[in-house]
């Protein structure tokens, strides 16, 4: 796989080409994006569930839940200085 949004991190590809990512979240709204499908503008992600990645602890420390999407990796933006992926523009289930 190539760099996540031109930033320099080498992502590890699912089989069919997309990225997996976390978004950890009160439990309310775990729900709610599992039921819409869809992720705000300017939602953040890691790409580790739980453990330390990039001085972070992953996606659990956003919140008591978390949710794990598979995206095609043009739709996210790495930050090198934070570990994070963005989805500057949010992201909807089969677009």
């Amino acid at each position: 796989m190539g760099e996540v949004g031109g930033n320099g991190y080498q992502a590890k590809a699912n089989l069919d080409g997309t990225l997996t990512i976390y978004h950890g979240t009160t439990p309310e709204t775990a729900n709610a994006i599992r039921q819409s499908g869809r992720f705000n503008e300017m939602s953040f992600f890691s790409h580790a569930k739980s453990r330390a990645a990039f001085g972070s602890e992953g996606a659990k420390q956003y919140g008591k839940s978390v949710v794990e999407v598979k995206v095609d990796p043009r739709d996210v933006l790495f930050h090198p200085g934070t570990g994070e992926l963005e989805a500057g523009t949010g992201l909807v289930r089969g677009k």
